[in-house]
């Protein structure tokens, strides 16, 4: 089984309950094609930059699936013709592991040694 990230945007006329529904419906149907949903948050409703068709707004979904590989286009195929599915993107889901934000304290003590200790740039 792969990992892939799944974009879905959601006409937010058809979901007024911000499409949970519809997860759920996905859901039922990515198990069918022998997948699971690991992960699935939903981005809110948002502006688009520019219409599709006669629709300015749509509700995000953002879900990370394990799929295998051929199950791909059957997962797209079905929801292609969907007209409350105004978007779907699937990806290779190659997103690093988290990322520890803070800077080494080592490099810190090392910033301000050189600084304040530095006799040629303590007197500028």
């Amino acid at each position: 089984m792969s990992k892939y990230e799944a974009i879905l945007i959601l006409d937010d006329h058809v979901y007024e309950d911000g499409g949970d529904a519809f997860i759920d419906q996905i859901e039922s149907t990515i198990q069918d094609l022998s997948g699971t949903i690991t992960e699935r948050k939903s981005l809110g409703r948002r502006q688009f930059a520019r219409q599709m068709g006669k629709r300015s707004t749509g509700i995000y979904w953002d879900l990370i699936v394990e799929l295998p590989p051929g199950k791909v286009a059957d997962l797209k195929e079905k929801y292609r013709l969907d007209t409350s599915v105004l978007r779907l993107a699937v990806y290779t889901f190659d997103r690093p592991a988290r990322l520890s934000l803070k800077p080494d304290r080592s490099d810190d003590e090392k910033i301000v040694a050189g600084t304040a200790a530095d006799p040629a740039t303590a007197n500028i």
